[in-house]
Parts: C-alpha cells; sequence; structure tokens
C-alpha cells in the first residue's frame, strides 16, 4: 500500500506519516531510487499502527513516550499514568489561568503591556470546584499572599506602636524633625510596594522591583523602629504650672526622695501679681527627661523665699540629707560662686565636675544676698553620655 493510500486511510499528512517513520513507531517496507528518494509499501498492520499513533497523539502522549509502549509494552501502564498527573496538573494551571484572565478588567487595557500587568497582579487561585488548584496550592498561595501584605505593612504597623507608646511614656514630648525625616525614608520601600500594582510598566520590570522593595523592606523594620523611638527626643516643659509633673520611669527609691526634696509650699513662688493685674514670672523652672537605653532625669526649680523660709528650708533639707547619708553616698556643704550649697550625691564625680559615670545629685542652693533658692535633681543611667543639667546654669549670679 503507497503512501499516499495511506494518508487518505488514516487523515494524516504525508510529512506526518514519514515522520513517524523516522521516530520508528512504524517501519513499513522501503525502497529508495537512484535519486535517494524512498518509496514505502505500508502492511494493514502498519495502517493500524498509525491509525494507533494518531488517537494517542490526540489524548497528548509525546512521541517518545509512544515509542517506549511499542518497544516494552509491560510500561503502558506506567506511561498512562504519568500522562494523567501531567493532564491533571496542567488542568490545574489552565483553570488559574482561566480565572485570572475572567477577573481581569481587560475591557480598560490600553496595551498589551497593561494588559499584561493586570494579570501579574492578579494573585488569588481560582475558585473551580470542577478543575480546582489542589488545597496545598491554594493554602501555599493564600499564606503568600497574606506574608506578602504583612511584609509591607510591617513597617508602617511598628512604626505606629513605637509613636503610641513613646507618645504614652512621656508627658511634654520634643520632636525631632531628623527623626521623623528618617522614619519617612525607611518608610518609602513600603509605600512603592504598595502602588506598584498600579504602575503600568513591563511584567518583568515589574518582578525587579519586587523583589528590590521586599529586601529594602527587610532592612528597614529595624530601622523604622528605632527612628520611631527618636521621633520624641525626649520630655522637656519650662512651665512652672507643671511643677513636679514627672513621667513614668523613675525609680521608686529615687521618686520618694524626690517627692522629699522638693517642697510643695512653694508652688505659688514661682509668679506674682503686681499693680495693674500685670503677672510677673519670678522663678525658673525646668524638667527634662531622656528616655533612652536607660534614662536621664533633670529637674530645677528656682524661685525667692524670705528669710524666715530660707532659713526653715537650711534646717529641713540639711536633715533630710543627713537622714540619707550612707556609706554609698555622700553629704556635702560647699560654696560655689555666689551660692551656699547642700549636695546630697550619689557619684564617683564630684559635684561641679563633669561626669563621666551614672550619677545622682541633689542640691539645694540658695543666695544670701539676693534671697534666692535652686532645688535640682540630676539623676542619670547614661555613663556619662550626658551632663547633668546643673552644669549649664549661671552660678555667679
Amino acid at each position: 500500500m503507497k503512501i499516499k493510500t495511506v494518508c487518505e486511510a488514516t487523515g494524516l499528512s504525508d510529512r506526518a506519516i514519514r515522520y513517524y517513520i523516522d521516530e520508528n513507531l512504524v517501519a513499513p517496507a522501503c525502497t529508495e531510487n537512484y535519486l535517494g528518494r524512498r518509496s514505502f509499501d505500508f502492511t494493514e498492520a502498519d495502517v493500524e499502527t498509525l491509525n494507533s499513533v494518531s488517537m494517542l497523539r490526540k489524548y497528548g502522549f509525546s512521541v517518545s513516550e509512544i515509542r517506549t509502549m511499542i518497544q516494552h509494552p509491560d510500561r503502558i501502564s506506567e506511561t498512562t499514568q504519568t500522562l494523567i498527573a501531567r493532564k491533571k496538573e496542567h488542568a490545574a494551571a489552565e483553570a488559574e489561568m482561566i480565572w485570572k484572565l475572567e477577573s481581569v478588567d481587560a475591557a480598560n487595557a490600553e496595551s498589551i503591556s497593561a494588559l499584561a500587568d493586570a494579570l501579574f497582579v492578579a494573585q488569588l487561585p481560582a475558585p473551580d470546584a470542577n478543575a480546582a488548584i489542589p488545597t496545598s496550592k491554594r493554602v501555599f498561595r493564600i499564606l503568600l499572599h497574606i506574608l506578602l501584605v504583612a511584609h509591607t505593612l510591617a513597617p508602617v504597623l511598628i512604626g505606629l506602636i513605637v509613636l503610641n507608646w513613646s507618645f504614652h511614656e512621656t508627658r511634654f514630648p520634643v520632636i525631632s524633625p531628623i527623626a521623623i525625616i528618617l522614619v519617612l525614608v525607611f518608610l518609602t520601600p513600603s509605600v512603592l510596594m504598595a502602588i506598584l500594582p498600579r504602575v503600568k510598566k513591563n511584567l518583568e520590570w515589574k518582578r525587579t522591583a519586587c523583589i528590590v522593595l521586599s529586601f529594602l523592606i527587610l532592612l528597614s523594620v529595624p530601622l523604622v523602629a528605632i527612628c520611631s523611638i527618636g521621633v520624641i527626643s525626649y520630655s522637656a516643659t519650662h512651665d512652672y504650672h507643671h511643677y513636679l509633673v514627672l513621667d513614668e520611669g523613675l525609680p521608686v527609691g529615687l521618686e520618694k526622695k524626690f517627692y522629699a526634696f522638693f517642697p510643695r509650699k512653694f508652688d505659688t513662688h514661682f509668679d506674682d501679681v503686681i499693680g495693674g493685674g500685670e503677672r510677673v514670672v519670678l522663678g525658673e523652672y525646668y524638667y527634662r527627661n531622656l528616655p533612652a537605653l536607660d534614662y536621664t532625669y533633670d529637674v530645677y526649680a528656682e524661685y525667692p523665699v524670705s528669710r524666715e523660709e530660707l532659713d526653715s528650708e537650711i534646717l529641713r533639707i540639711s536633715a533630710l540629707f543627713e537622714d540619707w547619708s550612707s556609706k554609698y553616698s555622700v553629704y556635702v556643704n560647699t560654696h560655689h560662686g555666689a551660692y551656699q550649697c547642700l549636695i546630697w550625691y550619689y557619684a564617683r564625680t564630684e559635684p561641679f565636675l563633669p561626669v563621666d559615670d551614672s550619677y545622682t545629685y541633689f542640691i539645694f542652693a540658695y543666695n544670701e544676698e539676693t534671697l534666692r533658692v535652686r532645688y535640682i535633681l540630676c539623676d542619670s543611667l547614661e555613663n556619662g553620655y550626658d551632663q547633668p543639667y546643673y552644669l549649664e546654669l549661671d552660678w555667679n549670679e
């Protein structure tokens, strides 16, 4: 039987039949003329084989798989199961593609790039019961999507949590513009990741940008947390109406000493009313708390007193410091500038010298001529990072 007749009988083209012959799927008798052209003579068995090959090809068997089954009939079942598994996998992928195609707004796609971008951001699997994606893959993709969202929002959430904590911990927050700028800079990768799906660029560019931004977001998480802590650089006020109002965090033992040292009866001595109802500020007040890795507290109050009040305070503070004295602390009565100073301190550095270690200074200073008193607390665990505030005061006035 000639090849033309076989083509009519099988519906295969001349080229397809010759290809199957070259792939050893069928082996008809062959003669070759002097020009090198081959001529085939097919038997009924050859035609049946070609029909079988044609049917198997329609179902997706590869040429190599058909050749394996012809040469090794015992592997027909194994090869068929392999094809079934491959078909199922392809069916799941096709179902997902169909769902993605149906979910995008193709009518508003202005170009193939826009259509490709819309398909790229369609992340969720198709809810097709007939050709559903395996449960494990669906769960994995959902978790991956959640992780991507959490990954993008993590720096923002951490920054908000830290800022909320800082505002609750400080009563008189002083904002650092530099820290705010740094927080915004380190949040930039998250912002870019959020708007990336809306950018009309080619798919490959988006994938690269997504990888780079993910890496930058991971780096930004600790940086945002650190800079958010620094947004409120410290707590401070000069308003005497906040006299003796403290932030949280002062150790209990020190807090008791603080309220025993600073007198409440002098609250009204900061200002006075003169003729005409004008209020004149007579005293000074400064409060500062640096809640860094440890803490630094500075509280300073100065105001005028009467001679009787001064004498009473000298006796009170002297008795208080003597009561506090122990083998770990020092109590001195010394003169500095225009002030006589009663000082109780717990530090390796003597008063009025720069420090290089942790310190606690309670200072009661008074000027006999002007009848002004100073109450000072300087306490720090920053190991000399911050110098006590009283060193900044003018002691010769």
